[in-house]
Parts: C-alpha cells; sequence; structure tokens
C-alpha cells in the first residue's frame, strides 16, 4: 500500500511504552491542529454524537435550572430512571436505593474499589491466596468484544463466594450486543457490584456520567466516599441524561446498535481477507482484536 505522508496512525501503541492512552489522542489533537490527516484508533468511543433529545435536554437544563451541587449519589429522578431501565428491558428488579450515579465508569470503579479493597489486598491474579479480596470481570469485554456465558459466569460467582470474595462486573458495554439479548449480572446476583456508564450504549463520552449498582448494605459507604472524591457528578450531564431513557432516544439508540453490528458484520471478513487474524468474532462492545 502506498504510504500517505498526511495519515497518522494514532494507534501504534506497541511503540509508545510509557504513555498512557490519552497522551497519544493529546498528541494526535495536535497533529491534526497542524493539518495533519489522523485517523483515531487510540481511545474507544462511538463515532456518533450524543443522542438529540440528550443534547436538547442539557441545553434545557443550563438554561431553565438554578444548577448547583446535586446530591453525591446522583438526583432521584435519574436513580430511579435507571431503575425503571433494569426492570423495563432487562427484567430484573434493582431498587433505585442501590444505585450511585458517579463521574463515569472511572469513578465509579474508583469509589467501588475504594469501598472494599486496603492496601495490600489483591485481586485473583492466577490463584485465590488469603490476600485475595475478589474478581474483576468484563462482558462484553475491551478490546476483544467477548462475552461470559451465563452459566459459566453463575459458576464463577459462586466460586467467588465460597472463597468469600466480592465481584465487580465492568458492564459498560452492556447495551452493545449482537448475537444475543442484552443481559446483566444482576440477573444472577443481588450481591454483586455492577458499573456501567452513559458513555458507550449511549454515546455520551465526555459527560463523564456512569452508575454503580451496589448492594444495599455498601450504599452508605461509597456516598461517603464520593462526597469526598467528587461532591457530586456533573449536574448538568444528570438532567441531560434523564432523556437518554425516553423511547425515542431509546430508537435511535437501537439503530445506531445495528450499524455497529453492520460494520462488524463487513469489517472481520474483510480484515481477514486482507491477512489479520481475528481469533473471535466480537458479540459485543465495538472492537476487532486483530493481530498483524
Amino acid at each position: 500500500m502506498k504510504r500517505d505522508a498526511n495519515l497518522i496512525l494514532a494507534a501504534r501503541m506497541a511503540d509508545i511504552e510509557a504513555f498512557h492512552v490519552m497522551d497519544v489522542q493529546n498528541r494526535a489533537y495536535e497533529l491534526e491542529a497542524a493539518g495533519r490527516r489522523i485517523v483515531h484508533m487510540e481511545i474507544g468511543q462511538p463515532d456518533f454524537a450524543a443522542p438529540p433529545l440528550v443534547a436538547e435536554a442539557a441545553i434545557e437544563a443550563i438554561r431553565q435550572r438554578r444548577l448547583g451541587y446535586t446530591a453525591s449519589i446522583g438526583i432521584p429522578e435519574l436513580r430511579q430512571a435507571i431503575s425503571d431501565f433494569y426492570r423495563e428491558r432487562l427484567g430484573v428488579t434493582v431498587p433505585s436505593s442501590r444505585i450511585v450515579v458517579t463521574a463515569g465508569a472511572s469513578g465509579a470503579f474508583l469509589l467501588t474499589l475504594a469501598a472494599l479493597v486496603d492496601p495490600d489486598d489483591e485481586d485473583i491474579r492466577s490463584h485465590w491466596t488469603r490476600a485475595t479480596r475478589g474478581v474483576l470481570l468484563a462482558s462484553p469485554s475491551n478490546p476483544t468484544g467477548t462475552m461470559i456465558p451465563r452459566e459459566e459466569l453463575r459458576a464463577i460467582i459462586a466460586s467467588v463466594r465460597r472463597a468469600g470474595g466480592f465481584i465487580v462486573m465492568d458492564e459498560i458495554y452492556q447495551g452493545l450486543v449482537y448475537d444475543d439479548e442484552a443481559s446483566t449480572a444482576l440477573e444472577l446476583a443481588d450481591d454483586v457490584f455492577v458499573v456501567n456508564s452513559f458513555s458507550k450504549y449511549f454515546n455520551m463520552t465526555g459527560w463523564r456520567l456512569g452508575w454503580i449498582v451496589a448492594p444495599e448494605t455498601y450504599v452508605r459507604e461509597i456516598e461517603k466516599l464520593a462526597q469526598n472524591a467528587f461532591i457530586c457528578p456533573s449536574a448538568p450531564a444528570q438532567y441531560a441524561a434523564l432523556a437518554a431513557f425516553r423511547a425515542e432516544t431509546l430508537a435511535v439508540l437501537e439503530e445506531r446498535r445495528q450499524e455497529f453490528r453492520r460494520r462488524r458484520d463487513y469489517m472481520v471478513p474483510a480484515l481477514r481477507a486482507l491477512g489479520f487474524r481475528i481469533p473471535v468474532m466480537p458479540r459485543g462492545a465495538f472492537y476487532i482484536y486483530a493481530g498483524c
């Protein structure tokens, strides 16, 4: 293939050992501002903007509301909307009292692990030891797009329970599945900690809004940590996110999910035909794990 002098692939992570992915993105933006043509492969985010009703709700909130600090674990209306989403879309009853709205999924992980893990504790590596506290799982996963089969997940939960540990479930890509119905670990257990986000399925990267579903007994502890770490999630983003659950918005998101599936179904065989090694067909998220 002829080398394009104006084309930079910003995802050559093997050559950039000491840098965080955001450092790569910052450099890519600098090159773009200087007139270079950039193919952004450095960070995982949808190429769709936030749904129109979400953007409109944010503007309305800024214009019509007195936006001060909210409750540290989120406005009650949004916590209830998330609860309703679990019930209506996934058939799982999760009371709003168990839902903590956070400053992105990153904030959700910080709060969850701060509530669960002390210095010198460890998560599982290859063997469970006396220092092991729990397991963190992701389904669908980044970067492979694989998913943990339901019965395997059930067995993992049972095994961790027997060992007296906890499970933190990363469900950030929970709505972006292509060959199965969307599901949640909460269907199998009430005592897991589930982290989710508005960034991926809801196309709201940059709004910095996520949530935790925690066992009831941990919510107050997480709330105290949130008060000291973040005060509260972004108020405009919270009011905007209420529109994410409207029927019109969910219809838009479903169209976009189908577009991601169409791209997957085109790209995987096309890349394989070019000689890329792709060990698994991604069943969720929006990545292709390709070796070259």
